[in-house]
Parts: C-alpha cells; sequence; structure tokens
C-alpha cells in the first residue's frame, strides 16, 4: 500500500508591508550632575543638560522601552520631543545639543531634589554608571561610554517651549540597532555640544511629568512568507514533496497524535524520498 498522501499543511496570508508609528515615554531617565557627583537625580521633575554659571556640566540619560515594536520593522525615521521648561535667567537663543548612543548600561534611580541625593546601589550619578560601578571617566567617556560621533545634533531653546529634534540616519541606525538587539539598548545621552560655555544649562521635563520626552517611530513591517506545500507527487519509486516559502524545516510523523521527527532542516523547495507502506503525515516549519 502507498504512504498516505496527506500533509498537515502550514499555511498562512501573506501580510502586506504596512506603515506603523510609535509613541514612546521613556522607560528611564536621569541626570550626570557634575556639581553633585555622588548623587542620584533618577526621581526629578526635569533632566539637565548644559553648563551652570560655575561652570559645572549636566548631561542626560534617557532610555525607551521599544518591545512594543516587530523585531521584523523596517525605521523610517525616528523623533525626539522634549520640553523644556522655565530657567532663572533670559534665554533668546537656545544652544546646540548633542544625542550620543550609550555603550554602557546604567541605573535611573529614585533621588530627587534639583541638585538631587546621595545615590544608593545601582544608581547613576557623574561618577557612576550604577553604584559601585564607575564610568571610564566622571560624567561619561566618550567611546567606551558613548558613541564619540552624535546621532544627531540640533539646537534646542529658548526655553521655555517644546522642540523636536529632527530625524537623522544616526537616530534611525540606533533604533534599528536596538530592535535587532534589545540588550545593547542603552539609551541615549544628551549634552551641551560645546561644555566651556557657561549658562547653556537647560530643564527638560523628565518622565515623572505629564511633559515626559516623546520618542516618535516611523516604521514598515515587512510581510513574512510561510512554508505551503504546492505539489506531493509519486515519481517512480519516489515521493516528491514541494513547497514555497523559502528554507523551512520538513517535519513527519507515522500519527498525527504522534511526535513530529524533523527530516530535514534547511531545504529550500523540495525533498525526495523513497516510497513505503508506511503511512507518513507531512508538515513544514519556519
Amino acid at each position: 500500500m502507498l504512504r498516505s498522501l496527506i500533509p498537515r499543511l502550514i499555511c498562512s496570508l501573506v501580510v502586506s508591508a504596512h506603515a506603523a508609528e510609535a509613541e514612546l515615554r521613556p522607560a528611564a531617565d536621569t541626570t550626570l550632575f557634575q556639581q553633585s557627583p555622588a548623587n542620584n537625580m533618577g526621581a526629578h521633575s526635569h533632566v539637565a543638560v548644559g553648563v551652570t554659571a560655575l561652570g559645572t556640566a549636566a548631561r542626560g540619560l534617557f532610555r525607551f522601552d521599544l518591545s512594543s515594536i516587530p523585531t521584523n520593522a523596517i525605521v523610517q525615521s525616528v523623533t525626539i520631543t522634549f520640553d523644556l521648561a522655565t530657567i532663572g535667567r533670559p534665554d533668546s537663543t537656545g544652544n546646540s545639543h548633542a544625542v550620543h548612543r550609550m555603550l554602557k548600561s546604567w541605573g535611573e534611580g529614585t533621588k530627587s531634589g534639583n541638585t538631587g541625593a546621595a545615590a544608593t546601589t545601582g544608581e547613576a550619578t557623574w561618577n557612576h554608571s550604577a553604584l559601585p560601578t564607575t564610568w571610564t571617566s566622571p560624567g561619561g567617556a566618550s567611546e567606551t561610554d558613548f558613541t564619540a560621533e552624535p546621532s544627531s545634533t540640533q539646537n534646542l531653546g529658548p526655553a521655555p517651549g517644546v522642540y523636536t529634534i529632527a530625524n537623522t540616519a544616526g537616530l534611525v541606525s540606533d533604533v534599528q540597532q536596538w530592535i535587532s538587539n534589545p540588550h545593547q539598548n542603552f539609551g541615549w545621552i544628551v549634552k551641551a555640544v560645546d561644555e566651556t560655555v557657561t549658562l547653556t544649562a537647560r530643564r527638560f521635563s523628565s518622565r515623572e511629568t505629564a511633559a515626559a520626552p516623546l520618542l516618535r517611530i516611523e516604521y514598515n513591517v515587512t510581510p513574512v512568507e510561510r512554508p505551503t506545500f504546492t505539489a506531493i507527487d509519486r515519481v517512480g519509486a519516489n515521493i516528491v514533496l514541494r513547497w514555497i516559502g523559502g528554507a523551512s524545516v520538513l517535519e513527519s510523523s507515522g500519527d498525527l497524535t504522534a511526535t513530529w521527527e524533523e527530516i530535514t532542516l534547511g531545504a529550500t523547495s523540495e525533498f525526495t524520498e523513497p516510497l513505503t507502506s508506511t503511512n507518513r503525515f507531512y508538515r513544514l516549519r519556519n
């Protein structure tokens, strides 16, 4: 008796590529404050960026959770919107800010106050990425703690106001990399481009407020081709199975309720084996 040619078909509709958008608030943000190098500010209402009248720098850390975006997404554009709160001095021009991709993990922390409070274990400060772990150098170091080349550079201000960092190839590359490699998502550091100039410090509303930063990501979802049988033929003393859908795993079983056994891994469109009198069922999976 010829083998039963009743395959279990793994079929699905091919979904056309479509555009989508994600709007995300930070999963974590905090300030690295040179004036209080051992303090954490992870729960404060603002993230400080720039240089104070005393010549001390502040740098902001922001990380967004991208897990809601499909892993097969192709990123088209990325923008980041910040709310700049009122500052206690005239501000008519704003100043240039740089956004760099972080290369080291850091701890947001739970401290608040304009200068923060003493950090505890796992919290970021000017000196520490996550106490007691230190940055390569205080405030974070270019090339080891964050990328030397900024992903974007843009003037933000004057304060108060809402400002958006426009889409750049660098921002798109960062987000695309994080979608593909979530374990590398340490977010961005935002700093004044020129930290030798005083009185450039500004306050960005933090995620603890209703005006938290907003990351907008536009992306396309690519269609997923599923393996589907197209023919099961007898050719001489052999059975030939053909399918579409690219490299697939072909499995067989003598009983639909029994264990499925892998026949071949990575076959692209066809499989041949001798006919026997034993009933057999086949299925495909990616």
